[in-house]
């Protein structure tokens, strides 16, 4: 549980460092976009094979750090994102904090979508540097990229919760046996019908993803009582 903390908690600085002022009045993304451009011009002084290594290595890491801060830009308490999507709420990320279907649901479709975005990112990165092979798998395997990025925020989605405690836990238990209890009757139900075969697909990871929850929670339970016997 504790490095799933560090984990949430690393991302949410990274996202304040990219934000917010760091050196007189530039912030976090302006200080790096900087250092790569420098990487860069050192780069072109060269004549060499290590002057086209530095310029490559700056293209590259432009690419990263531009994909990695469209995320966190669409993530920001604008007004018309919080009305369209999430209705009369107090701020953007307040949906993700709520425990609910509706919030875990809107998880899904939008974080899963801006999952991808650093994900085809990075993978563009490696194309500029001449590594062409997950380029090429992305292109034609788009649908399971974005099919395994909602397995994974679904496991993100319940350990938030798990691991911050925002409801009690009995609770979370109970709608992990709701949400599989669904699916699995989805899926029998698809069966029936061929052409749902992609719905079958996305069900098929998010009970995948289920095993994996029922494991943090099982996990998180023998936590509980290591600690009980210590006190």
């Amino acid at each position: 549980m504790g490095n799933l903390r560090t984990m949430f908690e690393s991302i949410s600085k990274l996202g304040r460092f990219l934000r917010e002022e760091r050196i007189q009045n530039f912030n976090g993304f302006f200080v790096l976009f900087l250092i790569i451009i420098a990487i860069g011009m050192v780069g072109l002084k060269i004549d060499n094979n290590v002057g086209e290594y530095l310029i490559m290595f700056s293209v590259f890491l432009f690419i990263i750090l531009f994909y990695v801060t469209i995320p966190i830009a669409l993530s920001r308490d604008f007004r018309f994102k919080r009305y369209i999507l999430f209705g009369q709420r107090n701020s953007f990320s307040g949906i993700f904090r709520e425990f609910s279907f509706y919030s875990y649901i809107v998880s899904l479709i939008c974080v899963s979508t801006i999952m991808c975005i650093p994900t085809i990112g990075f993978s563009f990165g490696l194309y500029s540097l001449g590594i062409n092979f997950l380029m090429e798998w992305i292109v034609k395997n788009v649908s399971i990229v974005f099919y395994t990025m909602v397995s994974i925020e679904s496991v993100l989605w319940f350990a938030y919760h798990i691991v911050y405690e925002t409801v009690d836990f009995q609770e979370i238990k109970i709608k992990l046996t709701l949400f599989s209890a669904v699916a699995a009757t989805l899926l029998i139900l698809i069966e029936l019908n061929i052409y749902l075969k992609d719905f079958k697909l996305i069900l098929t990871y998010l009970a995948g993803s289920f095993f994996w929850i029922s494991f943090l929670i099982e996990l998180k339970i023998k936590q509980d009582c290591k600690s009980d016997n210590i006190s």
